[in-house]
């Protein structure tokens, strides 16, 4: 892949106009757009390969969308005829809004979607062979994805692209450049990712994606999907009360020959949907029935909750997150306990939710006693829905995406922060069927709840963001709009910000606290125990010689170029850090070597100055040779000074003795004489 640390390229808007990018490999043609191509997120352009590569697509990733750059890897080996071949990415500078944005590079499809917009009508799919074919190559696509270590998550009509004319082949289209089934339409989702946030669906597993086979087959059936047009909840409410298949179909008769398939793929219980392979049974002629999936029970009595009654228990728990005060009522006055033993009758839920109550009130952290409460309650309720807590509604999985769009647009992170330290995610896991399968996901989070606990700069949520989200480019409003995916890259950035810092800026510092997360979420070696010394209010002195320490490793390991715009701001800094050194001479000797590294942009010379452990203990000892001096001197000056006291005061009284004593001999030789006087 091409380094994100490319010349800044403008993209004026020119007919003949284009920018070079991956290295060379490619050029992209501004001038010629190409919007039937571009899918949610992205505007699509033509592009060329420079050696030889032949017709390209180029999909320019809109501001504010953060493409899955950690599966790149895998989906570059993907060598499929039935899913876009992607070839590589770079990031690049787009004049249009000031910013870098990334650019992923594909094969052009061979042919037009097969559908514009899911609002359109079509004509229906009557060929049986044509049926065929589209299942195929949708599910062979689906399979050589996964079998590539990764995911789609928007399988439907308009990102399928036809091979040719004369079958109903397809290829399947992006699935990088947007957050995991974020734009997928809520009919083609499961009810678990439809009630979800559509940033916090997550990865799509495979059984999801079989799912959205399904639903698009349907629609080509009929040539029309009346669901498209409903309302989200309408839509979760008609797949819960009359499962998927029939609320899909809106009333229309399902021809015999597609039955069965249909109900495989559009079973709402995941344990009784179809697999691939059951798919490759079904096409080799095998026919595999349906088992029917476990029902959820209806109440003889509707719960009524937020001005609505319910007597369906995944309709009550979504009700209940969405009318949380109501809810916390029902659970404290046990009115939902009566209704779920006596109406629903189901002795085992109501024994588990009196436990997830109970729970809720031993966690001290995470929201109030009530709102932890309402969430545990829904999650026992309906464990393979999304966990709802406030205004969240997330799958597990799905967390991180919404973590970072919730810092990208300056949000506050609260809701989430509290969701992980109340620790929903454990008690999701353990209201599991197969608990072990969501022990790696129940074991990261944990991780994240104990970043959590750790206030200081490199912790704290902004961290939980780079962990959850491994690909996503340092948030720090210094360097965010040259999307920095890599600590080199971040630091080129950096120095470009440290150019438009002048002397007696206080702005900001080089470190903030995205930064410094994004640092240790990318340098597992470095050295955690300086970070805290970032933090505000730390003595002057002592965050400058750790921000100091901290870009001295970045440029040592990862940008060895000079860097002296960014050297002179913290240069600048260390003037209270000039302290350590006692001795003047040297302290100014200092000084002069940092200011003419800092000039030649040598940051980690600075620090083997700043941190030269001999001239350190030099100074410390000539510091202590002058200190004991000094004490010697001090302690002779003092005696001397209490000498000339003593003596002093032994004068004084002397002094005084003697005038008393010749006061009394005067006073007696004027008796004597004043006698004498008298007598003669």
């Amino acid at each position: 892949m091409a380094d994100q640390t490319a010349a800044k390229q403008a993209a004026p808007a020119g007919k003949n106009e284009r920018i070079s990018v991956c290295g060379g490999r490619y050029e992209v043609f501004l001038g010629n757009p190409l919007p039937h191509f571009s899918s949610p997120g992205t505007r699509a352009y033509a592009a060329q390969g420079t050696r030889g590569h032949g017709s390209a697509l180029a999909l320019i990733v809109e501001n504010g969308e953060f493409p899955r750059f950690e599966i790149l890897g895998n989906a570059v080996n993907i060598n499929s005829p039935y899913v876009c071949k992607f070839l590589e990415y770079d990031v690049v500078y787009w004049a249009d809004i000031g910013q870098h944005v990334p650019v992923l590079i594909y094969e052009r499809p061979g042919g037009p979607r097969l559908m514009e917009k899911l609002t359109d009508d079509r004509p229906p799919l009557n060929s049986e062979v044509h049926f065929r074919q589209l299942l195929e190559s949708m599910s062979d696509g689906i399979r050589d994805i996964y079998l590539a270590g990764t995911n789609h998550g928007r399988i439907n009509p308009t990102n399928l692209f036809t091979r040719d004319a004369s079958s109903a082949t397809v290829q399947i289209g992006d699935y990088i450049a947007t957050a995991p089934c974020k734009y997928q339409h809520p009919a083609y989702c499961t009810i678990e990712l439809a009630m979800s946030h559509p940033l916090s669906r997550g990865p799509a597993s495979a059984s999801d994606d079989i799912y959205a086979i399904g639903v698009t087959l349907m629609h080509m059936i009929f040539g029309k999907l009346p669901m498209v047009n409903m309302a989200v909840e309408d839509i979760i409410k008609a797949k819960i009360e009359k499962g998927s298949l029939m609320a899909l179909s809106g009333g229309l008769r399902i021809p015999s020959a597609y039955s069965e398939i249909l109900r495989g793929l559009l079973a709402d219980d995941v344990s009784q949907r179809w697999a691939l392979d059951d798919i490759a049974y079904w096409l080799g002629g095998r026919r595999m029935g349906s088992k029917p999936g476990a029902q959820n029970g209806k109440a003889q009595r509707a719960f009524e909750i937020g001005g609505a009654s319910y007597n369906n228990v995944r309709l009550l728990a979504h009700a209940m997150t969405k009318h949380p005060d109501a809810a916390a009522k029902s659970i404290e006055d046990g009115s939902l306990d009566r209704w779920l033993r006596r109406s629903l009758g189901n002795e085992d839920l109501a024994g588990a939710v009196a436990e997830a109550v109970a729970s809720a009130a031993s966690t001290q952290r995470g929201g109030s006693p009530a709102e932890r409460a309402v969430t545990r309650t829904t999650i026992t309720m309906d464990p393979s829905g999304p966990i709802r807590f406030r205004d969240i509604s997330s799958m597990p999985q799905g967390l991180g995406a919404l973590l970072v769009d919730t810092l990208a647009q300056g949000k506050s992170p609260r809701n989430i922060a509290d969701f992980i330290a109340a620790q929903f995610i454990l008690h999701w896991g353990n209201s599991q069927n197969l608990v072990g399968e969501y022990a790696s996901i129940m074991q990261t989070y944990e991780g994240q709840r104990m970043l959590l606990d750790r206030p200081q700069p490199g912790f704290g949520i902004e961290r939980v963001a780079y962990e959850l989200s491994p690909g996503t480019p340092c948030l720090s409003p210094m360097v965010v709009s040259a999307f920095p995916l890599t600590l080199k890259s971040m630091m080129v950035a950096l120095e470009a910000y440290a150019s438009t810092v002048e002397a007696g800026d206080t702005r900001s510092d080089p470190i903030d606290r995205h930064i410094a997360a994004f640092i240790l979420s990318r340098h597992r070696r470095m050295n955690d125990r300086v970070f805290p010394m970032l933090a505000a209010g730390t003595n002057a002195g002592q965050k400058a010689l750790a921000t100091l320490t901290v870009l001295a490793e970045m440029q040592r390991k990862y940008h060895t170029e000079p860097l002296p715009h960014l050297a002179e701001w913290v240069a600048r800094m260390l003037a209270p850090s000039m302290d350590r050194f006692h001795n003047k001479i040297l302290r100014e000797r200092v000084t002069r070597d940092i200011n003419k590294l800092a000039k030649r942009g040598d940051i980690s010379g600075m620090l083997s100055v700043m941190d030269d452990g001999s001239t350190q203990k030099k100074d410390d000892e000539g510091y202590n040779a002058a200190h004991k001096e000094w004490l010697i001197l001090e302690k002779a000056a003092r005696e001397l000074t209490t000498n000339t006291e003593v003596r002093d005061k032994a004068l004084l009284r002397q002094g005084r003795q003697v005038t008393a004593f010749v006061a009394a001999l005067l006073g007696i030789i004027a008796v004597v004489i004043t006698a004498f006087i008298k007598m003669v």
